[in-house]
């Protein structure tokens, strides 16, 4: 287990001439495996989406949302691309549960989240995922 950052993406990512100097917002900090937040990165960064129109502005074809993932992978180090891939659908079925059993039990933010149909979105995510790269 490591301190997972729990919401690691492009928006909480400082940048300085091409090289990463900062990570912030860690309101959702956890222990938990270090693949969660490769998953969280892929996902917004990718993105293994169903819609990428408010990120890239467009809908990429699969074969170029896989060139993206894999070189992420690659980048991360000593990953296998089909592991992360399974794993980040194993996250967003997780993620939607625990934000149901927090948010029914009032705890902010996932009462928010809950109350906004996240869990849905994880899971339509989840779906998406495993329609679309099946052999990734």
């Amino acid at each position: 287990m490591v301190v997972n950052h729990g919401d690691f993406g492009p928006w909480n990512v400082i940048h300085q001439q091409g090289r990463v100097i900062g990570v912030l917002d860690w309101d959702l900090a956890r222990f938990g495996d270090p693949l969660d937040d490769l998953a969280q990165l892929a996902l917004a960064a990718v993105p293994l989406k169903p819609s990428t129109a408010d990120r890239l502005g467009a809908s990429p074809e699969p074969a170029a949302i896989s060139e993206r993932f894999n070189r992420l992978c690659l980048a991360y180090g000593a990953v296998d691309a089909r592991t992360v891939l399974r794993h980040t659908v194993e996250y967003l079925d997780r993620m939607a549960a625990e934000i149901e059993q927090l948010g029914s039990a009032g705890v902010v933010p996932f009462a928010k989240f809950k109350a906004n149909g996240v869990p849905g979105q994880y899971r339509a995510e989840a779906l998406f995922i495993t329609l679309t790269f099946p052999a990734l």
